[in-house]
């Protein structure tokens, strides 16, 4: 501005005062409509709800949250919030900020219930140099107490599960401690607390999975795998109590590659077919089945297993389909979308007498999750539970881990899986 100015006081030289003036002006709103613009951006991109409150309670500008938040349509700016139609609770808030000022001269905050959310509300008064006016500030707390409220369940359920075989340990130890039972009662109480400690155990170190996987303390180390090799690997530790149980398995016979983390792969395999051999009867089946869903194919409808004559699924390209069925009583309907979560058992008593902790599949879901794919379930009631696992075919990926493209999926057929059986027990 300085041209401006010497021109003003007589001082000017060069081209006309007038175009100075006009070129000068030029660059000043630029420069304001450039600040207003990033003042805007900035406004937008902060996540807590902001309004600015002329007198009379109108509104002189609003960003993108508090627009959402409250319901207010894209050009809010010189309306009242009476002819905006905003929440009594709202506006007591606003015109009433509350009798109890913190340490800095502010009302404290106060907590609303708006559209079905949880919402905090701040308000400040504007400065004089920058006019009469009130700005409000809105912070959704709805996530915040969501997980709370997770939290809370979660720590309720763990100390509940972990209460349970402490009890049962410390009871028969005090019945050894001061009596002196026979020997065959005797052995029965100490492998009740043996059996009870084991479940403590299993408990403990889930929990403490659960925990590694929540803080991101697991990094999948993705790579090319063979699930069906994975999946007859992880069996062997369930073989024994399969047979006893006269209890069959079938696999697929050729190679089933796919993009995941071994270990990963092998947890959740081991999980499966733990729940899988708990909860099928004597002389039952189980199937592992696995297909390379045809060029832009997913899963069907995961609450139901499709019959036959089912039509073709939705398409998306470059997945693996990996199914793991068994064929025990089946989950009731309304149990099935809560299987996924901690804790969660359809029959609680029968789970806990099995040695069950709760959180197999919970677990199940994280790793499939952080290795890049999806788990669903499909049951019904005397078919069996089948447990679907859609996970990234290799692709390109196969060729960067010496895998040829013309390999990947090999021994996948969609309408005819190709099996080994397990032997049959004795």
């Amino acid at each position: 501005m300085t041209d401006a100015r010497a021109i003003a006081d007589g001082h000017g030289t060069g081209p006309a005062p007038a175009e100075l003036l006009a070129h000068e002006l030029r660059l000043a709103l630029a420069l304001l409509s450039r600040e207003r613009d990033e003042m805007e951006g900035l406004m937008d991109a902060i996540t807590e709800g902001i309004v600015q409150l002329g007198p009379g309670d109108v509104v002189v500008r609003a960003n993108d949250t508090a627009r959402a938040l409250l319901g207010l349509p894209d050009e809010p700016e010189g309306r009242t919030l009476d002819e905006l139609g905003v929440d009594d609770a709202l506006r007591a808030c606003i015109r009433h900020p509350g009798q109890h000022p913190n340490p800095r001269g502010a009302p404290l905050p106060r907590q609303i219930e708006l559209n079905g959310r949880r919402l905090l509300v701040r308000t400040r008064t504007l400065p004089e140099r920058l006019g009469v006016g009130t700005v409000v500030i809105l912070l959704d707390l709805s996530e915040l107490q969501r997980f709370e409220g997770l939290r809370r369940d979660f720590v309720a359920s763990a100390s509940h599960e972990l209460k349970t075989p402490l009890t049962s340990i410390r009871g028969y130890a005090e019945l050894l401690l001061e009596q002196d039972p026979p020997p065959p009662l005797r052995r029965a109480f100490l492998e009740k607390i043996e059996r009870n400690a084991a479940r403590l155990e299993a408990l403990v170190n889930d929990l403490l999975d659960l925990s590694r996987l929540d803080a991101g303390g697991w990094t999948p180390r993705l790579e090319t795998v063979d699930a069906a090799r994975a999946a007859r690997d992880a069996w062997a530790t369930y073989e024994e109590r399969a047979l006893e149980k006269s209890i069959t398995i079938t696999f697929p016979r050729k190679p089933v590659r796919v993009r995941a983390d071994r270990t990963g792969l092998a947890r959740v395999f081991s999980n499966l077919f733990d729940n899988a051999v708990r909860h099928t009867p004597r002389g039952g089946r189980i199937t592992v089945r696995a297909r390379r869903l045809p060029h832009g194919r997913q899963p069907r409808d995961p609450q139901r297993l499709d019959p036959p004559s089912a039509g073709p699924p939705p398409r998306i390209p470059g997945w693996t389909l990996l199914e793991i069925h068994d064929t025990g009583t089946g989950i009731p309907p309304e149990a099935l979308p809560r299987i996924f979560e901690r804790f969660y058992r359809v029959d609680p008593a029968r789970a806990r007498s099995d040695g069950g902790t709760g959180l197999g599949l919970a677990i199940v879901r994280h790793l499939v999750e952080r290795m890049g794919g999806d788990v669903s379930a499909a049951s019904q009631a005397g078919r069996g539970t089948a447990i679907r696992l859609r996970l990234p075919c290799p692709g390109e990926a196969g060729r960067r881990d010496g895998e040829g493209a013309a390999r990947v999926g090999s021994g996948l057929a969609p309408d005819r899986n190709q099996t080994v059986t397990s032997p049959q027990p004795s």
